[in-house]
């Protein structure tokens, strides 16, 4: 399931499953990791410094239970 569809069902449940919280601290598998032409260094953190703090920020939102802010950094990853 791509990262839209569980911060949707997050919004409906009011806090994303524990599945979710792992998802978004790995990278392989973070909302950064959906984004289109994303360069990673050997051991798989974006190059870009901007999607690293989005991505940490990202994280955060997620493991607070804040879909809201969750939406709002997604759309911040995409337009990177």
């Amino acid at each position: 399931m791509k990262w839209l569809g569980r911060i949707q069902k997050a919004v409906k449940r009011g806090t994303f499953t524990q599945e979710d919280k792992v998802f978004a601290s790995q990278w392989n598998t973070c909302m950064v990791s959906e984004r289109p032409n994303t360069r990673h260094d050997s051991w798989g953190e974006p190059i870009s410094k901007t999607l690293i703090v989005l991505g940490k920020a990202f994280n955060q939102a997620v493991h607070n239970d804040n879909p809201e802010e969750a939406l709002e950094l997604r759309k911040k990853i995409l337009a990177r």
